[in-house]
């Protein structure tokens, strides 16, 4: 029964790295992609992100056991963030009146992939 705990926990604090290193790349190529697209929608998802980022955090902390509850919530909450992002995203992105170049499209690419693997973490 100790190795089913333990490895649920080992599942759980990997996830929960994953999160908090997510934010470092989301942060460094999104906000740049969203500055040179004069787009606030991209940039947005770092909000979830560092919310994220903080829950993992506070996961981790072996001062204070967070209730099981109280960290589907938080997921919850991030994931639908992330939903109201992205689909608002898409829609203003690709638009009449948006070209984008092909070396941005590369940055707002790699900036929403942590953002889609957080999605996936958080659904």
């Amino acid at each position: 029964m100790d190795y089913i705990n333990d490895h649920q926990h080992d599942a759980t604090r990997s996830i929960r790295v994953l999160t908090i290193l997510a934010w470092i790349p989301t942060l460094a190529l999104g906000l740049p992609f969203s500055i040179n697209n004069f787009s606030i929608l991209p940039a947005l998802g770092i909000l979830p992100m560092t919310f994220s980022a903080c829950v993992g955090m506070i996961s981790l902390s072996q001062r204070r056991r967070v209730p099981h509850g109280v960290l589907v919530a938080m997921d919850i909450f991030c994931a639908c963030f992330l939903f109201g992002v992205f689909i608002p995203s898409c829609v203003v992105l690709s638009g009449a009146g948006h070209s984008i170049a092909s070396d941005q499209t590369t940055v707002g690419t790699l900036g929403a992939a942590p953002m889609m693997l957080n999605l996936y973490v958080a659904a």
